[in-house]
């Protein structure tokens, strides 16, 4: 499979030429949590001055450390632990007159929080760091991966037993594979706002050289046009309760076996029909293939059967297709499950919709975090940082201070430039 046409320069290899092109020196930057301070501090504090007792930056950061520390169960356990250990806390400089908020005091913060803020100030940095440093090394001709995906927040819901029953809440995410980011969470009412909520997602972001993917609930003629309308391409899931675009792929397949590209990658079979500019089909916006993967990677499971599923795609290039079909299942592996296993977020019991928004979009900062410590931390796996995580959050931040801010990052890669000659 040639690589070189299709997507996703390895995040790890664009971050490890870098540091060695630039010599940055990831370790040793003993100022992380200035950094965190000073951009959690230009987040605008909604409460009345003279009401205020605790900062709104040392709330904020506390919770992140304490989703790093696996112990942020509820807003009663949060505020339990900042009482028991509220000297650690004030090692960081948080706390320092020795008091800690109350459970509704961290509540009415989350309640309240404009999430999208929070996300600005810190995952927008993140996310412009890791921008530059995957376009210093990009061939022109690769592609980045992102996903729409919907999460459920299996606390959110209420009982059928109690005075209000409800639904748990799904939050809609926006994440990018190729920078292992996610970008947007939004919450939603139901499940059947999803779409829509999607396309007005989509709206928000450049998709030139991005390939976007999802789940059959978004293969939807208008985001197919959205998404083509901002140069990007998209690869959709089909099944058969969309039966007329179902029923259309399995014919015009069947019809035109001898034109099929067999491709065998991962332990699946892909069939791959390019269509003629001429073809209308079921007249989707920028349609250009269809596809029929076929599954063996549970068939050694005796409960699970041989996997066949069918896409609707804007991609001729056979590698791009067939990556990016393989990659979507990593989205599931590495970014729902690892929220799950390491921060416990299906353990949360939020039920206020604007609480669970700001939750989500510190889950996305921790795990912003977890990627490049992980990833970038000389000798570090991802078993060894939860325990560190876990032990020291903020001497595992030390060590990626550079890439936790742009303008950091920025002054770091001018600094290493000064005295070179050019070449």
């Amino acid at each position: 499979m040639n690589d070189n046409v299709t997507i996703i320069k390895n995040l790890h290899d664009n971050i490890e030429a870098v540091i060695k092109e630039y010599e940055i020196n990831l370790s040793g930057k003993k100022n992380t949590f200035k950094i965190l301070i000073d951009l959690v501090s230009k987040i605008p504090d909604f409460r009345k001055p003279f009401l205020v007792k605790y900062k709104l930056s040392d709330i904020i950061l506390a919770s992140l450390i304490l989703i790093m520390k696996d112990e942020f169960k509820s807003f009663i356990h949060a505020a339990t632990y900042l009482e028991v250990f509220k000297e650690e806390f004030q090692k960081y400089g948080l706390f320092i007159d020795g008091n800690t908020p109350s459970h509704d005091t961290i509540r009415r913060v989350f309640m309240l929080l404009d999430a999208q803020n929070l996300k600005e100030k810190i995952i927008d940095n993140i996310n412009a760091v890791l921008q530059k440093i995957v376009e210093i090394y990009k061939e022109n001709n690769k592609k980045e991966l992102c996903s729409i995906d919907g999460k459920e927040f299996k606390g959110s819901g209420r009982s059928k037993y109690t005075n209000n029953p409800s639904r748990n809440i799904n939050v809609l995410n926006y994440y990018n594979a190729s920078r292992s980011i996610c970008l947007s969470s939004l919450v939603l009412d139901d499940k059947e706002g999803e779409v829509i909520a999607g396309q007005a997602m989509l709206q928000k972001f450049n998709l030139s050289n991005v390939i976007v993917t999802a789940d059959a609930l978004h293969c939807q003629r208008r985001t197919c046009e959205i998404i083509k309308n901002k140069k990007g391409d998209y690869v959709f899931t089909v099944k058969r309760n969309q039966e007329n675009l179902y029923n259309e792929i399995i014919a015009k397949m069947s019809k035109e076996k001898h034109k099929l590209k067999h491709v065998d990658f991962n332990n699946c079979e892909y069939d791959i029909l390019n269509l003629s500019s001429s073809y209308a089909g079921e007249d989707f916006p920028g349609q250009a293939s269809y596809v029929k993967m076929v599954s063996h990677k549970r068939e050694k499971q005796p409960t699970d059967k041989i996997t066949e599923l069918y896409f609707i795609t804007s991609l001729k290039n056979t590698d791009a297709i067939v990556q990016s079909i393989d990659n979507r299942w990593k989205i599931e592996n590495d970014f729902h499950k690892e929220k799950d296993y390491s921060f416990s977020e299906d353990d949360y019991i939020f039920t206020d919709k604007n609480a669970i928004r700001v939750m989500a979009t510190m889950n996305n900062i921790v795990y912003a975090f977890f990627v490049l410590s992980s990833r970038f931390i000389p000798g570090s796996t991802p078993s060894l940082v939860r325990i560190r995580f876990k032990k020291n959050p903020i001497e595992v931040l030390e060590e990626i201070a550079p890439l936790l801010s742009r303008k950091e990052f920025n002054q770091l890669l001018k600094a290493n430039l000064k005295g070179r000659k050019k070449s």
